[in-house]
């Protein structure tokens, strides 16, 4: 009767309860083996009850990124807000954003969130792509890197700033085969990024992209707006003194042939 009650509570949600293992016949080895099993099952509802709140803090930061980088009409702010809602819901050890340079050779530090964002904004940090390092080989190849353990990944050089770094994941910002930048992410966990996380890395990842590409254009634009208005501009001064010329050189003209 007391390992039917517990095996009705138990199928009722409450994980807690145990049989008592009152003796060595029958009854007392099937209450042992229901006390593995309920130990057993209790660890797979609360793994499964983490999978779930993982993936809901994934859904929920990838939107409210989305949100924000559709809603600031200043491409830093989205940068920004991206990069220190990463370290706020998931406690990641630093995010860093790099975008390249005009040259294309050079990735350089733009944004970040963590210890090291300070010293590498004001060391203007910067690295060659296709570098000997995660986010030059990512850059350079169009790539994700995904390191579980950063001491079994050659390419991994150990940074003074982020010395409690031990997994990483690099994405490439980019569409098709234009890359704007990287997305690193560091852990001072071994094997934090799950499927799960990798894939909200890469969604944020293809969303800077749009926000890079589209800012790239509409600062274009603007540019390509000013020298049409200087152009019309300088037009219609050439027109004007060409219509005073025409006027001065008639002018003249109808004087000369005037009689005196």
């Amino acid at each position: 009767r007391a390992l039917s009650e517990i095996t009705h509570s138990f199928a009722n949600g409450d994980w807690s309860r145990r049989a008592e293992v009152t003796s060595n016949n029958e009854i007392g080895v099937l209450a042992t083996s229901f006390n593995q099993m309920a130990d057993e099952l209790g660890k797979l509802y609360r793994s499964l009850e983490q999978k779930v709140d993982e993936g809901e803090r994934h859904i929920r930061t990838t939107a409210e990124i989305a949100q924000n980088i559709t809603t600031f009409s200043d491409l830093n702010e989205a940068l920004d807000k991206t990069v220190e809602l990463l370290v706020q819901q998931f406690g990641f050890y630093q995010a860093s954003i790099f975008l390249m340079n005009r040259s294309g050779k050079y990735l350089e530090f733009k944004t970040g969130c963590g210890s090291a964002t300070q010293d590498l904004a004001q060391k203007k940090y910067s690295m060659e792509v296709n570098s000997a390092s995660i986010a030059g080989w990512v850059s350079a190849n169009n790539q994700q890197r995904i390191v579980p353990d950063v001491r079994e990944d050659p390419l991994y050089i150990k940074h003074e700033l982020l010395p409690a770094t031990r997994s990483e994941a690099a994405m490439p910002i980019s569409i098709g085969n234009l890359v704007f930048g990287v997305l690193e992410v560091q852990s001072a966990e071994v094997g934090a990024f799950s499927p799960e996380t990798v894939i909200m890395l890469q969604t944020l990842s293809s969303q800077l992209a749009t926000a890079i590409q589209t800012a790239g254009l509409t600062e274009t634009s603007q540019v390509n707006f000013e020298e049409l208005a200087r152009l019309y501009r300088a037009s219609r001064l050439s027109a004007k003194a060409n219509t005073e010329q025409e006027v001065l050189e008639i002018g003249s003209q109808i004087l000369k042939e005037a009689p005196r």
